[in-house]
């Protein structure tokens, strides 16, 4: 497993730019991002591996086994919009959605907004300008 890091962000700082990390893989040819918001307003995630982000919830679950999620579970999760018998939201919690590279920074001020916290998950923090 790669190793992350999970930068808790200030109400003050914001995300200027993001760069590619060197193990992010392509969706349709396009360098993405994944947005992850908590249903329950406590906080959005940003990260270029789903595996990282699956690592970083799942570090919120603890214990809870109910609440825990795989990198599957996220990957058949992501950009979900139709109206099945579980909706959009992942264990009824999370919804995770993919952005181009070139509008992360953009998406996840506009999702972070009604969130309590945000936070990048990285496993090259480098590649994350924060102001």
């Amino acid at each position: 497993m790669t190793k992350c890091q999970t930068v808790v962000l200030t109400p003050a700082q914001r995300i200027a730019s993001v760069q590619p990390e060197f193990h992010a893989k392509k969706r349709m040819g396009k360098q993405i991002v994944y947005v992850a918001q908590d249903r329950m307003g406590e906080i959005t995630l940003l990260s270029q591996q789903l595996q990282l982000l699956a690592s970083a919830i799942n570090e919120r679950a603890g214990d809870a086994q109910s609440e825990r999620v795989s990198t599957t579970t996220l990957w058949k999760g992501v950009d979900r919009s139709d109206a099945s018998r579980v909706g959009v939201w992942i264990k009824g919690r999370w919804r995770v959605r993919s952005v181009d590279l070139n509008e992360a920074s953009n998406e996840f001020e506009r999702v972070r907004q009604g969130h309590a916290h945000a936070a990048v998950v990285a496993a090259q923090p480098a590649c994350w300008v924060v102001s």
